[in-house]
C-alpha cells in the first residue's frame, strides 16, 4: 500500500510539470540590410516565434565585431512599438553591453501563440571601403541561437543600380541550404532548415562608386585580393574535408584495432589468472548446512564478497537462536491509508546463563550484541527503532561490515594473484579506452565501437578475480544449499533444524517469496522456532508461521537496508552573428 501511495503522489506531483512544460521554435526569419550612400547599413530583422507555453522575454545578443557602433535601436511587434526603459514591463526593451556583445532584451506576454518581433538598428563602419571595390560581410544566421531556423529570407540592397557582373557574392557556412539570386541593386538569399549549430554568412563585393563622397578605409582592398582569399578558403575547405575523410578512415581502423585488442587482452589475462577451479563431487542441491561457518560468512561468499543487510539480520537471528535474544511479534493498528502492520520486538533472553556465554561470540557478533542492547529501553527495542540514530547506525554498520570481511578473508577463499591480474588487466583496458576516445575525435560515432569494447572488457576484468580451490568448494556447497532451499522437496529438510536453516536462508540471500514458499512446504509450526513469540498464541498453522517468519525477515531487512545499502547481491571580421533565446 505504501508503494502505491508513493506512486500516486509522484504521478500527481508530476502532472503540473507536464502541464506547464514549455518550448518554442523559430519558424521564420526575414532580414533586410539596406546599404546607404553614406556607408551606414540599416539593418532590420523580423523573427517569428511559435510559443508553446507562457513566455515573457526574448533577447538578441550581437557580437561587437566588424563595426564601430550601432544606433537607432528599435524593437516592435505587429501591435506596438516597444519603449526603451530600464524595466521589465511588457512592451519595453533594455540594452546592455560588455566587452564581447551588445544585448537587446525585450519583454512581452505570449502563451501558446505565434509572435513576430522586429529588431532594427543602424550599423556604422560595417562596410570595408576600398579604392574601387567595397565589401559587406555579414553573418545573418549564427550558430549562437538556441533553436534551429526553419526558413530564412535575406535581402541586401545597395544604394544604386550597377551592372550585374559588378556584384560578387560568396556564401559561407550552410551554403548547401541556401539559394542566392542577384540583380542590379540587390541580392536575395533563401535558406531553410538551418540547425542551431550551423551559420549562414554572405560576403558581398560591389563597386565603391555607389557611395557619395566617402573615405577609403581599406586601401589594399581589391577584387583580385578578395578572389584569392575565397579561393584559399575554398581550397582550405577541400583540404579539411579530405583530411577529415582520412582521419575518419584512420579512426575506424584504430577503433576496430582497439576493440580487437580489448577482447584479446581480456582473454589472455583470463586464461592466465581467471580460469576457475572445478571441484568434483558436489551435488546440485544440498538440504543441510554444508559448513560450520557463521551465517554472515556464508552469505559473504555466496553474495560476491558483499556484506549487506541480509547478513546483519541473519546474525541477529542467529544470536536469538543461540539464546541471547528473544523476538516477539506484535500486531499493528489500522489507520487512514495504512494497513495493519506487524512489528517485531527484540528482548534480552530470559535465560540468565546467556550472559555468561558472551565469550563464545566472535568480535563482530559481540559488536552486534552490544549495539542492540545499548539501544534497548527496559531490555526491549523494536526493529524499526534501531535506525532512529540513522547517521550513527550508518557509521557503525560500515565498521561492522569491515569486521565481517576481515574475518572472511582469513579463510583464504580468494586468490590474491588473480586480483593483481584483474587490476593490471583493468589498467590496460583503461589505456585502450583512452585510445578509443581518440578514435571518437577522428571517426565520430564509429569510434564508439572501440571505446565501448574497452569499457565493457574493463568492467569484465574483475571477473578474472577468482576463488581458491578451497573457496570454490565452499562457494559451490553454499550455492547448492541455496538451490536446495529454492527448489528442494520439503521432506528432504530436517524440521528440527528449521530455525537454523531459516537463519542461513536469509544469509545466502533467499528472497521473501522463496522464503515463504519454502517454509510453507516444510509445514513449519511455532514450536520449531522457540526463540520467536508469535502474536495470537501457540499452535499457529504452518502457513501462518511461514507468513510471519517471512514478514519478520523482510521487516528486519527493510530496517537495516535503509542505512546499510542493498539487501541483495552486488558485483563487484564579419558583422552580425547574433544569438539569443526566450523565456
Amino acid at each position: 500500500m505504501r508503494t502505491r501511495i508513493w506512486i500516486f503522489l509522484v504521478i500527481i506531483l508530476g502532472i503540473p510539470a507536464f502541464l506547464f512544460a514549455k518550448d518554442y521554435t523559430i519558424s521564420d526569419v526575414q532580414i533586410e540590410a539596406q546599404i546607404n550612400p553614406d556607408g551606414t547599413v540599416d539593418y532590420t530583422e523580423h523573427r517569428t516565434y511559435d510559443f508553446d507555453g507562457d513566455y515573457t522575454w526574448a533577447n538578441y545578443a550581437l557580437p561587437k565585431s566588424g563595426f564601430s557602433e550601432i544606433t537607432n535601436v528599435k524593437v516592435s511587434d505587429k501591435k506596438r512599438q516597444y519603449t526603451h526603459e530600464n524595466t521589465e514591463k511588457p512592451g519595453t526593451f533594455q540594452i546592455s553591453t560588455n566587452e564581447k556583445e551588445i544585448n537587446i532584451k525585450w519583454f512581452y506576454r505570449a502563451q501558446d501563440e505565434q509572435k513576430t518581433f522586429t529588431i532594427r538598428f543602424t550599423y556604422h563602419d560595417a562596410i570595408a571601403i576600398g579604392p574601387v571595390w567595397s565589401q559587406l560581410q555579414s553573418t545573418y544566421i549564427s550558430n549562437k541561437w538556441k533553436k534551429a531556423t526553419k526558413n530564412a529570407d535575406i535581402l541586401v540592397k545597395i544604394p544604386k543600380s550597377v551592372s550585374t557582373d559588378s556584384i560578387y557574392n560568396w556564401i559561407h557556412g550552410a551554403s548547401s541550404k541556401a539559394i542566392l539570386n542577384s540583380t542590379a541593386d540587390h541580392l536575395a538569399i533563401h535558406a531553410s532548415n538551418i540547425g542551431s549549430n550551423e551559420f549562414l554568412q554572405v560576403r558581398t563585393l560591389f563597386p565603391t562608386n555607389v557611395f557619395n563622397d566617402i573615405t577609403v578605409t581599406v586601401p589594399d582592398l581589391s577584387l583580385n585580393s578578395i578572389q584569392k582569399q575565397e579561393e584559399a578558403r575554398l581550397q582550405s575547405k577541400i583540404e579539411a574535408a579530405q583530411h577529415e575523410r582520412q582521419n575518419k578512415k584512420l579512426g575506424i581502423l584504430l577503433s576496430v584495432i582497439v576493440a580487437g585488442l580489448s577482447v584479446i587482452v581480456w582473454l589472455l589475462f583470463y586464461q592466465k589468472y581467471g580460469k576457475r577451479f572445478k571441484p568434483q563431487g558436489i551435488p546440485q542441491r544440498l538440504f543441510d548446512i554444508p559448513t560450520d561457518d557463521p551465517p554472515a560468512i556464508a552469505g559473504y561468499i555466496v553474495q560476491s564478497k558483499s556484506v549487506n543487510g541480509s547478513h546483519l539480520i541473519a546474525t541477529l537471528f542467529d544470536l536469538a537462536r543461540r539464546g541471547y535474544f528473544q523476538i516477539s511479534q506484535e500486531q499493528g493498528k489500522k489507520g487512514f491509508l495504512k494497513q495493519s502492520k506487524e512489528r517485531f520486538k527484540i528482548s534480552l533472553a530470559q535465560d540468565e546463563t546467556a550472559t555468561a556465554s558472551l565469550d563464545d561470540l566472535n568480535p563482530w557478533e559481540l559488536d552486534l550484541y552490544d549495539y542492540v542492547t545499548d539501544a534497548m529501553e527496559e531490555n526491549n527495542v523494536y526493529f524499526d527503532d534501531l535506525t532512529d540514530q540513522r547517521s550513527m547506525m550508518t557509521k557503525w554498520f560500515k565498521k561492522w561490515a569491515k569486521s565481517v570481511k576481515e574475518d572472511a578473508e582469513t579463510r583464504g577463499w580468494f586468490d590474491k594473484t588473480s586480483l593483481r591480474g584483474a587490476i593490471f588487466c583493468a589498467f590496460v583496458e583503461f589505456a585502450l579506452f583512452c585510445a578509443g576516445i581518440v578514435t571518437i575525435v577522428l571517426a565520430e560515432q564509429w569510434g564508439l565501437i572501440g571505446t565501448l569494447f574497452a569499457l565493457i572488457f574493463g568492467v569484465l576484468a574483475m571477473t578474472i578475480y577468482k576463488r581458491t580451490p578451497e573457496g570454490e568448494k565452499a562457494y559451490r556447497h553454499w550455492k547448492a544449499f541455496k538451490k536446495g532451499l529454492k527448489e528442494g522437496e520439503q521432506h528432504r529438510f530436517e524440521v528440527r533444524n528449521i530455525d537454523k536453516l531459516f537463519v542461513y536462508a536469509i544469509a545466502v540471500g533467499l528472497g521473501e517469496k522463496d522464503l515463504k514458499h519454502w517454509l510453507s512446504n516444510a509445514q513449519v509450526h511455532e514450536s520449531a522456532i522457540p526463540w520467536i513469540v508469535f502474536a495470537g498464541g501457540m499452535h499457529a498453522s504452518p502457513a501462518e508461521v511461514a507468513a510471519s517468519m517471512s514478514t519478520l525477515a523482510a521487516t528486519g531487512l527493510q530496517t537495516v537496508s535503509s542505512v546499510s545499502g542493498s539487501t541483495g547481491a552486488s558485483a563487484g571580421s564579419s558583422v552580425g552573428g547574433a544569438g539569443g533565446g526566450a523565456g
